[in-house]
């Protein structure tokens, strides 16, 4: 008489593959934003908010002083919007970076309202109360939403055919004095120089955002072993696209208090220093860990200005940089790094808009940091998982809800003579045992699963034309909606 135990679970899905799946969500959502930065940014990206939120409600408002305008609507009848946009006039006032959202309840709804920072108000209304872990997770794909809204903005008012005042500079009557002709060409000259600087700061912006789809498309579904190289490719288009020299990216680490440089993409006939920028005192730059633990930028717009005695002149090469501006990269409310851009030829003035784009281009890393993150901490703990399984000495393995396979532990497969799971998965008891027991054996998890409860119960089983004792337990696998999964 042989007694063996064996256990029994249905499916298998952890706690941080929906925490992976959450943070997918929210990057395709920023990855949206990016790419439809611009003209088409309520039209293409909002939809998307409602279907991937589950919302069944959605408000845009640009609040500017007192004047709040509706500048997108979905799913609301005009009664809610006109009560919204009161109640929203009221409850902007008490939002802040610190307060960046608030719950109004009317009658029948609840909303969900967040500043947009410098921009105005986002009210969504889902269909079923987010979690507050998930609402804290949102808030940075909304800030992202607020630079992206500010950008349009500058788009729509940098169009030359809503310039006013070239219009009216441009138009004039026939006259015969000659004063007034010069005068008037001269004003003429002014608007055409006037449209062409608009136009060229349209084409920058314009050129940005294909920068941003480009990198987008690049990194939605990088798989994580290339994502270094990825990366690599990142900063040479960003290099390339601004005409700046340097692009890099560093690490903090606290615990030593050094930053060591990670990626670099460096111009023509300018070298390379990564090798040599490793575990650099972050006391040789408080200024800029201090900025950049706040979550701000920190720029050095002259470095010959500096004093040649600080320490900072002892890393390899910053005397040649002339201007440097960086961004941090925070990751759930801490900094992870920064990535930097050294102008070493020239100077380089850097405006509002370019300013804007590099806060999204750090937000796009830190969002692919924190899938690569997440991937490997997932891809570890299911090794682990798997090591547990294998190495356990009873016969372990899963099924799904139709009581099949979907995998076995070592000693399962040596036990019944099995030389790969490709032979087990997808089949039933039926598929090992006889009949009879099979089918007595999927009774067995019909009524687990049913239940929802742990069995345990030991039985004589016939196999090989031999008596053996079995203890099964067997045990459902619950998701945390207290479904079976």
């Amino acid at each position: 008489m042989i007694f063996r135990k064996e256990f029994l679970l249905y499916s298998y899905i952890s706690c941080m593959e929906l925490n992976y799946k959450t943070e997918s969500l929210l990057l395709e959502l920023a990855i949206s934003i990016g790419v439809n930065t611009g003209s088409e940014m309520f039209t293409l990206t909002m939809p998307l908010f409602i279907e991937k939120l589950d919302c069944n409600g959605a408000l845009v408002l640009s609040c500017n002083g007192h004047e709040v305008k509706a500048l997108s609507v979905h799913g609301l009848e005009k009664a809610e919007q006109e009560w919204l946009i009161k109640k929203v006039s009221v409850s902007h006032a008490g939002l802040s970076l610190k307060e960046p959202f608030c719950i109004i309840s009317s009658d029948s709804s609840d909303f969900h309202v967040f500043i947009l920072a410098g921009f105005g108000i986002l009210v969504l209304r889902f269909r079923k109360s987010p979690d507050p872990v998930f609402i804290q997770k949102l808030l940075p794909v909304i800030n992202q939403l607020a630079k992206a809204c500010d950008i349009s903005r500058k788009l729509e008012s940098l169009n030359p055919g809503s310039d006013n005042s070239c219009q009216a500079d441009t138009q004039s009557t026939d006259k015969t004095d000659l004063t007034y002709e010069s005068n008037n060409n001269d004003s003429e000259s002014y608007a055409e120089n006037k449209t062409i600087k608009a136009e060229e700061k349209l084409n920058l912006l314009l050129t940005l955002q294909n920068l941003l789809t480009h990198l987008a498309t690049e990194f939605i579904n990088v798989p994580v072993e290339k994502s270094k190289e990825a990366i690599g490719r990142l900063l040479s288009v960003i290099g390339e696209g601004n005409e700046i020299d340097r692009v890099y990216v560093f690490e903090y680490d606290f615990t030593k208090n050094t930053m060591s440089n990670t990626h670099e993409w460096c111009a023509n006939e300018i070298s390379h220093e990564s090798s040599s920028l490793q575990q650099i005192p972050n006391e040789f730059l408080p200024a800029l860990v201090e900025a950049h633990k706040k979550g701000e930028m920190f720029t050095i717009q002259d470095v010959s200005q500096l004093n040649p005695n600080e320490d900072v002149f002892k890393i390899k090469g910053f005397g040649e940089i002339k201007t440097l501006i960086t961004m941090p990269l925070t990751l759930n409310g801490e900094c992870i790094g920064f990535v930097g851009f050294d102008s070493i030829r020239k100077m380089k003035q850097w405006n509002s808009d370019e300013i804007i784009f590099l806060q999204i281009l750090a937000d796009l890393l830190c969002n692919v940091e924190d899938r690569k993150r997440k991937a490997e901490a997932l891809q570890n703990r299911e090794a682990s998982l798997k090591a547990i399984f294998n190495n356990v000495p009873f016969q372990m393995w899963l099924k799904d809800v139709d009581s099949k396979y979907i995998a076995v532990n070592k000693p399962f497969m040596d036990y019944f003579s099995i030389t790969g799971e490709n032979e087990i998965v997808g089949k039933d008891a039926i598929g090992i045992w006889n009949t009879e027991v099979g089918r007595h054996f999927i009774e067995q998890d019909k009524q687990v699963m049913q239940s929802l409860e742990i069995s345990s119960v030991e039985e004589l089983v016939d196999f090989k034309h031999k008596s053996a004792w079995f203890e099964i337990f067997r045990a459902p696998i619950i998701g945390q909606n207290g479904q079976l999964l």
